[in-house]
């Protein structure tokens, strides 16, 4: 029986999702990739279709040309692969609840079979497309609490009972329950998390984020809680957000697609302002964005990401500033780069970093 790959995912532009990953794509190049997966929602989840492959596997391999296509190859090997993936994956459906993790490889771990990849891409999204006619799961027992924690330098992609997916940023934490109870669709987080939440209309989604709590219907947002500070950014859709704990003044401030509040836990209050999402979501991509960033604020990000811990040898480096990205690049370019901004000198052995002025 002939099979047809994702309608997006044709050998084309895989060749250019792969070469891009590899940052093997410079220039005008570059940007026209980087448009097309943000020209729409079906091109950037083509683009993290292959992402979650690379980050289920660590492997892609890297094709000689665009026209490389061993389907052959690849229809015999998913007839031997089927009933082993459905099993595994037919378990974890009926457990309502699911995920994997994404940690960071090195691009030496990168070489390997075409028809690998390709054929874990087609049984992710063949499955992913069953699990999401999932109706949504409610129960009248007590639902029981699953906390779900991220080390540095990992992401996970969670689905919950009601159908909702949670990429769960690296160091965060998030408690849920199982399945969530009759009407009741509440967690809470800590760290950083990006949810697209399935619409329910007669079901609001709660999330508990330090001294807030945002509702929402149906929407796509990030949520980043750091030592009680939280930012929320809206890709789409709109959310309320509210000081839970503030009995006096509990009004809810409402945020619309391209809007950010960041709630300050000193003085309660709430700043809106409009954004560009692409910057604030650009970690799902493996893309550390900075702008007019402190130090500390740059290698608190680095530590999470890379696993690694730094000390600031002088104190007075905490005033210096940098705006910048990095995307996919092996942790001493990054550190190299900063070096040169920032006019600091960097001293890296293992998972220990040492910065000087």
């Amino acid at each position: 029986m002939h099979e047809t790959p994702h309608p997006l995912i044709d050998m084309r532009f895989y060749y250019q999702a792969v070469q891009y990953l590899h940052d093997r794509v410079t220039g005008d190049d570059k940007t026209d990739f980087e448009h097309l997966i943000l020209k729409s929602d079906e091109h950037w989840k083509a683009y993290v279709d292959i992402v979650k492959i690379w980050s289920m596997s660590g492997e892609l391999i890297v094709p000689e040309s665009e026209g490389d296509r061993p389907w052959h190859m690849l229809v015999n090997r998913l007839s031997n692969e089927r009933e082993k993936e459905k099993e595994s994956i037919k378990k974890s459906v009926e457990k309502d609840f699911f995920y994997y993790s994404q940690k960071r490889h090195s691009p030496v771990q990168s070489v390997v079979a075409v028809f690998i990849g390709v054929i874990l891409l087609l049984l992710f999204i063949y499955y992913f497309q069953q699990s999401a006619t999932l109706p949504v799961s409610l129960t009248n027992e007590e639902p029981t609490l699953i906390e779900i924690t991220t080390a540095k330098g990992e992401r996970v992609t969670l689905r919950l009972s009601d159908g909702t997916t949670v990429v769960l940023n690296s160091d965060s934490k998030l408690i849920t329950p199982d399945r969530f109870k009759e009407n009741q669709r509440q967690i809470s987080l800590e760290g950083e998390a990006y949810f697209d939440v399935r619409h329910f209309e007669d079901y609001p989604f709660r999330l508990i984020a330090g001294n807030t709590m945002t509702t929402v219907v149906g929407t796509r947002f990030n949520v980043r809680e750091r030592k009680g500070a939280v930012q929320i950014v809206v890709e789409e859709g709109c959310v309320d957000v509210m000081e839970i704990h503030n009995e006096k003044q509990r009004v809810a401030t409402l945020l619309s697609s391209g809007d950010m509040t960041v709630y300050n836990p000193k003085d309660g209050l709430m700043h809106v302002s409009p954004v560009n999402t692409d910057d604030y979501l650009a970690w799902r991509f493996g893309r550390l964005v900075f702008c007019e960033a402190s130090i500390v604020e740059v290698f608190d990000e680095i530590e999470r990401t890379y696993d690694v811990n730094y000390i600031l040898i002088d104190p007075a480096l905490e005033k210096r500033k940098l705006t910048g990205q990095f995307f996919q690049e092996q942790l001493d370019d990054i550190l190299q780069d900063i070096a040169l901004a920032m006019d600091l000198h960097i001293e890296r052995r293992g998972k220990s970093i040492k910065i000087y002025p």
